[in-house]
């Protein structure tokens, strides 16, 4: 991919979620203050009430900015009527940090108090479908993909766009193509006053078992070659 384009020198974060866990990408966008793409699976009649959920969002800062991308995936034929083509267009443009913050508010309730899952549909859910709807449609040199219920470190973003630009990695070589960059993915205590903003803040909270790696109890073996003792 040729990087002379500066927007390209950057990473995306990609995502996927059903409507009720879109609220999740306020706490993604707040701390990643960057491109994210990310796919929502909308069921049925579902699409007029995350239309108006995403219109809501527009006003919570960064979440729907500028910066963020979001592509609505359906079954064409649970929604034929309820689309029009003239529709189907971004109709969230514009300047998307104005306007009332209890708008903002309402929606993160709504969302957050749901009682959907991501995986609670009538039917399957495409998992592979909207990585790759959600990846498809980022314009950057490179993707971070990650789960919508996490969020980023507040300074990987940046820490990655310095460790590309000394390491030339935006250049339009193809070297580098195939490289995978793993990131240490952890869990904290749903009690934990804040998270961490840096690595000397998080290890003291690894030691007292506040936050230790994801999955550890329910599959050891799945993020093993994260190699966290190492890291």
């Amino acid at each position: 991919m040729a990087t002379n384009d500066t927007s390209l020198q950057d990473i995306t974060v990609v995502t996927q979620c059903t409507p009720s866990h879109l609220h999740h990408v306020v706490d993604i966008a707040e701390r990643w203050n960057g491109p994210i793409s990310v796919a929502v699976f909308v069921h049925g009649e579902e699409i007029h009430v995350t239309r108006q959920l995403m219109h809501e969002l527009r006003h919570c800062p960064k979440a729907l900015g500028q910066h963020t991308a979001v592509h609505l995936v359906y079954v064409e034929e649970q929604v034929k009527g309820l689309v029009s083509d003239d529709t189907r267009q971004d109709e969230f443009a514009g300047n998307l940090d104005s306007g009332a913050r209890a708008d903002c508010v309402n929606a993160i309730v709504k969302l957050s108090t749901s009682s959907q899952k991501n995986y609670a549909l009538k039917v399957p859910y495409p998992n592979n479908l909207l990585r790759n709807v959600a990846r498809d449609n980022a314009a950057t040199k490179f993707i971070l993909v990650i789960d919508v219920d996490m969020v980023p470190s507040i300074s990987l973003r940046a820490d990655f766009i310095a460790l590309a630009q000394q390491q030339d990695l935006f250049k339009s070589s193809k070297d580098h193509d195939q490289d995978v960059y793993v990131v240490p993915v952890l869990e904290a205590r749903a009690n934990l006053a804040s998270l961490p903003e840096s690595k000397s803040e998080l290890v003291p909270r690894v030691k007292d078992h506040s936050i230790r790696p994801f999955y550890v109890t329910r599959c050891d073996k799945c993020h093993r070659h994260t190699d966290y003792k190492r890291w």
